[in-house]
């Protein structure tokens, strides 16, 4: 009976050692869910989740979560830890804009004053015909079918709108306000490419040379969707190594590749008829090579253009 008794005793203590064990795929996805909302490096980044209002320290209330970010200490008004900002973790959805369309009460045309002309804040969609091909199909707006990939075919204004009615702003000047396209390349004052650089080290969020399968670019996409961004591109933050190498800009996806994303980095671009806005579309999309994944700015376009290959997504201020 002693024998008995002390292996029961083994026993029992084995089996309550290992019902009191966490097992590492739970430790590993805890400290995940705690690194998206405080910012803390982890493991790996934890999978975005569009649902909902954006991180606690973060300014605004719709569109996707929030992470906060500090770029280079060399600008005014920066402390020790460099300026802080917070960016959305992935493009604004086609279901994250049907929420404001159905939401907001500003009428087009007043969202900025270089938006007079802004007549609509639908996406500009229409009916492609093989003797008229059209860039922005119908398929391209379809919220209800495709919730969840980055909303397209809008232009800056709408973009401008969507971010305010969201309680936060486009990508900008750091600190706020919007910024010369002179300093679209410095981190200490474009929030989108301190984003994508992790605060300038890297040329691509992944590195500094160029890879071709961590993001959506020219090298990873199907020939046959060449033609077709609707079907080429999915939804928005699926594709998991396309995300900066550390801490909070881990969590940052789809800097490069998947669609290009306006910015609020304007200049006059002056033509004998008078001239427009030319604002910034940024890291480039599922046709784009190198040059054009890189985070650098390689490409702007006049306010009112729509394409099919154009998002967005959105920053604000810490709370």
């Amino acid at each position: 009976m002693t024998y008995l008794h002390s292996l029961m005793v083994v026993a029992l203590a084995t089996l309550a050692a290992a019902c009191s064990r966490v097992p590492e795929s739970v430790e590993i996805h805890q400290a995940n869910m705690a690194a998206i909302t405080t910012g803390a490096s982890s493991t790996a980044p934890d999978p975005p989740n569009n649902a909902g209002p954006p991180t606690a320290p973060c300014k605004g209330n719709a569109g996707p979560r929030m992470v906060a970010l500090s770029a280079p200490s060399h600008v005014a008004g920066a402390d020790a830890g460099g300026l802080h900002y917070c960016i959305d973790v992935t493009e604004v959805t086609q279901g994250q804009y049907a929420e404001f369309l159905k939401g907001t009460t500003t009428p087009p045309g007043s969202e900025h004053p270089r938006c007079a002309d802004n007549r609509s804040y639908l996406p500009d969609v229409g009916p492609s015909y093989p003797n008229e091909p059209r860039n922005c199909e119908l398929a391209a707006w379809a919220p209800d079918a495709t919730p969840d990939k980055p909303v397209v075919c809008v232009d800056w204004c709408d973009a401008v709108a969507y971010c305010r009615w969201a309680g936060k702003h486009l990508c900008g000047k750091v600190g706020g306000g919007d910024l010369a396209i002179e300093e679209s390349d410095n981190p200490s004052a474009s929030e989108w490419y301190n984003a994508c650089s992790e605060g300038g080290t890297h040329a691509y969020p992944y590195g500094d040379n160029y890879e071709p399968q961590p993001c959506l670019g020219a090298d990873r996409t199907n020939l046959s969707h060449a033609g077709n961004p609707t079907s080429a591109v999915g939804p928005a933050g699926e594709h998991r190594t396309c995300v900066g190498t550390a801490g909070p800009f881990a969590s940052l996806v789809d800097l490069s590749g998947s669609v290009q994303e306006w910015t609020d980095e304007c200049t006059w671009h002056a033509t004998a008829e008078g001239g427009g806005w030319l604002c910034a579309v940024r890291g480039g999309d599922y046709l784009s090579d190198a040059a054009g994944l890189a985070c650098r700015l390689t490409n702007r376009r006049n306010i009112g253009a729509a394409s099919a290959h154009f998002g967005f997504r959105c920053c604000s201020e810490p709370r």
